[in-house]
């Protein structure tokens, strides 16, 4: 998976590392802190890859022309879209929704196939996975593209990685008179408060 926070961009513009003592580490925990955001948004922020999701006809994701992709999760480019008999649906058959993009609702949700176009969802010998969607899925498919607040969450998990790395016990209550330098439990409550709005709700 590709990280749209790198090493070199965490060094330098959030802890100011110089060394390169912790560069394994940095990685991996920028790793980590990007598998974690996606856990808990229940969400892949970032696809650069092409996958491909497979949908019933006749099944609850498709309705008359109607295909709900959002039902297989988030889906920000469609490369191929092929019916269930095996004869590709081209982008001048089918049309999109939303019509526009935006950072808070970035990715595609339904493809409705045109009335003019003649095509309808079918199959030749079984409705069972008969249309498949090939694409990006996931809320983007450039980590240039990937809003601020992501790229600071994961820089921001990945300190918290280090600092509770270091410390001699991971759950503690800070004694400021005493001098004690301590590392809460559990994420930054700041992650959470930033990236609750893409937060995926489950019925």
């Amino acid at each position: 998976m590709t990280l749209y926070v790198s090493a070199a961009e965490f060094k330098s513009e959030y802890k100011n590392i110089t060394g390169g003592t912790d560069d394994t580490f940095i990685a991996r925990a920028l790793q980590a802190a990007q598998d974690a955001l996606d856990a808990y948004l229940r969400r892949t922020v970032l696809a650069d890859q092409d996958t491909t999701h497979y949908f019933d006809i006749g099944g609850e994701s498709i309705e008359g022309l109607v295909l709900y992709a959002s039902d297989a999760g988030d889906l920000c480019s469609i490369t191929t879209v092929t019916n269930g008999d095996g004869v590709e649906v081209t982008s001048s058959q089918y049309t999109t929704y939303p019509k526009t993009l935006t950072t808070y609702a970035p990715t595609i949700e339904q493809i409705r196939i045109l009335l003019q176009s003649g095509v309808t969802w079918d199959y030749s010998t079984d409705y069972e996975n008969a249309v498949a969607i090939t694409g990006k899925w996931g809320m983007w498919s450039d980590a240039d593209d990937v809003p601020e607040a992501f790229k600071v969450g994961v820089m921001e998990l990945t300190a918290h990685m280090m600092e509770t790395r270091k410390a001699q016990v991971f759950d503690t209550v800070a004694v400021p008179d005493a001098g004690i330098i301590t590392v809460p439990s559990g994420w930054p409550a700041t992650v959470r408060a930033r990236l609750a709005p893409w937060r995926r709700l489950i019925a």
